[in-house]
C-alpha cells in the first residue's frame, strides 16, 4: 500500500465527518457521511466490528456492527478474526494502531503460532475475494470493549501518514457514535459494561487460581478464610459468565487482568 498524497479534499472530508457524526442523530446519516469519505479514496468495502472480550462463547464475542462486505465473506472471516482478537488481547502488540494487511505478517517472530496462522488464513480470504489491499483501524474503550474498522479494495489505496492518523480518529468516532445511537445510551458514562469492574482482591484471587493455587493457599496469602475465597470465586464466575474456575482463568487472561 502506497503512502502517497491523498489531497486536501480527502482530509477535509474526514474532518467534516468528525464534526457531523455528533450532529446527526441516526445511524443512516452517519453511515452515509462515512461512505462519502471512503468513496473519495475509491474504497468499495468496509466493515465495522465490535468485540466483547468477556463473552465465554466464541460466536458471541465478535459482532458485525455495519458492513459493506459480501455477506458470505463476513461470515467466513469472523471465524478467523475471533482467534486474532483473542490472541492479540493480552498484549495489544499488533493492535496499538492502524496496520496494513500483509505487512503485519512480517512483524511476527513465532510463525508457528495460532495467531500467525489465523492472520495468514484471513489474508488468503481477502485475496480470494479480490480484496488484497486494505487496512485495519483498531478502536478501544476504557470499559474493555475492543473493535475495529476494516477498509478493503482490489486496488492500492493511496494514503499519507497524516490521513492514517485522521482515519484512526474517524474509526474511533464512527464505532462509538453508532453504538451510542443504536443502544440509545448517552456518551461513555452510561455505556454498557463490556468488562465488569474488578477489585484488587478479586484480581489477586484470580491470579492465585492462574498460578495453580488452591483456595486454602490463596486464603493464607491474603489473610482470608478459604470459605471467603470460594465465595469470591463463585461471584467472579457469575460476573464473567464463566462455567468453572478454569474458564474464569481463561477469560481473565484474555482481558489482561492476570498473567
Amino acid at each position: 500500500m502506497k503512502l502517497n498524497g491523498g489531497g486536501l479534499k480527502k482530509i477535509d472530508r474526514i474532518l467534516e465527518f468528525l464534526v457531523v457524526a455528533y450532529e446527526y442523530g441516526d445511524v443512516v446519516s452517519i453511515q452515509s457521511a462515512f461512505e462519502r469519505v471512503i468513496d473519495d479514496y475509491g474504497i468499495p468495502y468496509y466493515g465495522l466490528f465490535e468485540y466483547y472480550a468477556f463473552k465465554t462463547k466464541a460466536e458471541e464475542r465478535y459482532r458485525v456492527v455495519l458492513s459493506r462486505f459480501p455477506d458470505n465473506f463476513v461470515d467466513r472471516i469472523t471465524q478467523d478474526y475471533v482467534k486474532i482478537v483473542d490472541g492479540a488481547w493480552p498484549s495489544m502488540a499488533i493492535s496499538r494502531g492502524a496496520f496494513f494487511w500483509g505487512r503485519h505478517l512480517y512483524e511476527f517472530v513465532d510463525k508457528s503460532s495460532e495467531l500467525y496462522k489465523a492472520f495468514v488464513s484471513l489474508n488468503a480470504e481477502m485475496d480470494r475475494y479480490n480484496m488484497p489491499n486494505g487496512m485495519t483501524l483498531p478502536v478501544f474503550d476504557r470499559r474493555g470493549m475492543i473493535g475495529d474498522l476494516k477498509l478493503a479494495s482490489s486496488k492500492e489505496i493511496e494514503i499519507t501518514p497524516l490521513e492514517t492518523t485522521l482515519l484512526a480518529a474517524l474509526a474511533d468516532t464512527f464505532l462509538k457514535r453508532i453504538l451510542e445511537i443504536s443502544q440509545k445510551t448517552p456518551p461513555y458514562a452510561a455505556m454498557p459494561e463490556y468488562m465488569p469492574p474488578v477489585s484488587t482482591r478479586e484480581r489477586a484471587i484470580m491470579q492465585g487460581l492462574a498460578d495453580g493455587k488452591t483456595s486454602v493457599e490463596i486464603a493464607k496469602e491474603l489473610g482470608l478464610s478459604n470459605h471467603t475465597v470460594n465465595w469470591y470465586v463463585t461471584g467472579l464466575q457469575g460476573k464473567f459468565n464463566a462455567r468453572n474456575r478454569q474458564n474464569l482463568i481463561t477469560v481473565a487472561m484474555r482481558l489482561g487482568l492476570i498473567s
